[in-house]
């Protein structure tokens, strides 16, 4: 018997159910920030946001893709953006919040709600 490790478990490319960009979610009681790992331009209106609510994915890409002599061995993939699923806890029918952060604006920071039934009271961190 020969096993066809692509065709069985479908590691020919990503998984419809897996990211692919990197990302860091916080709960932060009423809601969920999310700070995606781009290795694009995101200051102001350059990076677009859009979140499909059929299937809980929000889209973040360049908002002008980038050049095609980017096509170079060592450029990474991630250049054009990518994709996120978000928690099932998240209430889709509201628009996320979208913000920059840093001293220049260049941190992306997604603030998405969640439903009603699944928010608690935020917790601050601490420190000694």
């Amino acid at each position: 018997m020969v096993y066809n490790f692509k065709e069985t478990e479908g590691h020919d490319g990503p998984s419809p159910h897996e990211a692919t960009i990197n990302y860091t979610l916080s709960d932060c009681g009423t809601h969920y920030t999310i700070t995606p790992r781009c290795y694009f331009d995101t200051k102001g209106k350059k990076a677009k946001v859009k979140v499909n609510s059929e299937d809980g994915r929000m889209s973040i890409r360049p908002a002008r893709m980038p050049k095609t002599e980017l096509d170079k061995y060592g450029v990474t993939k991630f250049i054009a953006g990518g994709y996120l699923f978000l928690p099932k806890k998240c209430d889709l029918t509201k628009e996320p919040t979208i913000r920059h952060v840093g001293p220049v604006g260049q941190l992306l920071v997604i603030d998405f709600p969640k439903k009603p039934e699944f928010q608690t009271q935020a917790k601050f961190i601490e420190s000694c």
